[in-house]
């Protein structure tokens, strides 16, 4: 799991990176579950919003090194040097570029090129952006990755790394300092629990937004979904109701949410007689995300939620270091020293007797839980297979 999220730092850095956040759900084959919080943290000095949405204002301290390596350091059976060996070599060596990175590319070419560092590492010698098809390779991040391999962890909080992360925001009016990177520590991720047609739910809660996947669940439990046919106009109106009550309920303290009682209330209001006015984002903003989900022989299972924010997060990737430090929303708009904002990140699993029955979780920012929801509920009352359910239509 952890060199899975590692190389998706080299793969994927439209959604995660050295300088992003992670969230991590755990279930032990024990059957303890366990959370890890590596939230991104706004550092202590902090002056008016940004308020432009990109640049190195925005950018928080990193926290998804820190929460891979807790999760190493606690739980797994691979050395953190060894987990980093795939990354490196799809840095040394290259990658296949996809639509999506030459899109996004493109979507973001006017403040990407903005910075000296973007420029370099993501953009040809003639400034235009790597193509569907190019190969990308990235010798700074590669660089970066050998010295994480070698000094550990701590390098990038307390040793080599960390005093180039330092210089660099210095000569870029950045607000992360040396103590800032410091005194970040990974934090315990709440878990939250709920039960779900005879499986029982946990999911990351706190800071995270797993108590509205359960809060959907148990509003959903009340209605015979079996029933209907998910091509039904009545069945598409129920989910989105129900998908509007729990994104609602975001900021409701977790353990009224996960409540059978609240969801019993929140089911009394879905109206299937007529639609709800909702309004409709014209930020602009993409926040986006990736997942991905580990069994392994033993039993024990990982759910992995990691992001920079939108698209290439701050839209600066280091000159040095080669990636991109992640965006903070928060500190663009309304900063508060050393917050850990609120996501919509839900890894989450679904238990049976046997054990985990589903491990999942999504990409796509407020649009995560209720992502879940329909992928839950596609297995489970409608009988499809993971695969099936995922690739389900949208909307």
């Amino acid at each position: 799991a952890a060199a899975a999220a590692v190389a998706l730092w080299v793969t994927d850095p439209l959604m995660s990176s050295v300088g992003g956040r992670a969230q991590i759900l755990i279930r032990l084959a024990d059957g303890r579950v366990v959370g890890i919080d590596g939230a991104t943290q706004a550092p202590m000095r902090l002056g008016a919003p940004a308020g432009i949405g990109h640049g190195y204002q925005t950018a928080p301290v990193p926290g998804a090194p820190a929460a891979l390596a807790e999760m190493l350091d606690e739980y797994g059976s691979w050395s953190w040097g060894d987990v980093l060996q795939p990354a490196i070599r799809l840095a040394e060596e290259g990658f296949t570029v996809k639509s999506d990175v030459h899109d996004a590319l493109r979507t973001y070419e006017d403040r990407l090129t903005l910075y000296p560092g973007t420029r370099a590492h993501f953009f040809k010698a003639d400034g235009g952006p790597y193509t569907e098809g190019d190969t990308l390779v990235q010798p700074a991040l590669a660089a970066t990755l050998r010295t994480l391999a070698k000094e550990g962890v701590t390098a990038l909080y307390k040793g080599s790394l960390a005093r180039r992360i330092t210089r660099e925001m210095e000569r870029n009016a950045g607000l992360v300092t040396a103590d800032d990177l410091v005194q970040y520590q990974v934090l315990e991720g709440p878990v939250v629990e709920g039960s779900y047609r005879g499986h029982t739910i946990v999911a990351r809660g706190g800071n995270c937004d797993g108590a509205s996947v359960i809060e959907m669940l148990q509003i959903l439990e009340g209605f015979d979904l079996a029933g209907y046919d998910i091509t039904d106009p009545e069945y598409v109106h129920l989910l989105a109701q129900t998908l509007y009550l729990g994104n609602a309920d975001e900021y409701v303290p977790d353990w009224i949410q996960v409540s059978k009682a609240h969801a019993d209330r929140r089911r009394l209001e879905i109206d299937l007689s007529r639609a709800w006015p909702t309004p409709v984002r014209r930020d602009g903003l993409e926040g986006d995300t990736n997942h991905l989900s580990v069994v392994d022989a033993h039993g024990n299972a990982v759910s992995i939620t990691q992001s920079i924010g939108p698209n290439f997060g701050s839209k600066v990737a280091s000159e040095e270091l080669g990636f991109f430090f992640a965006y903070s929303y928060d500190m663009n708009d309304d900063p508060v020293p050393l917050q850990r904002e609120k996501t919509s990140q839900s890894p989450t699993m679904i238990l049976d007797e046997d054990g985990p029955f589903l491990v999942i979780g999504s990409a796509g920012s407020s649009r995560i839980p209720g992502s879940i929801v329909r992928a839950a509920v596609n297995v489970i009352d409608h009988g499809m297979s993971l695969q099936e359910a995922l690739a389900a239509r949208r909307w």
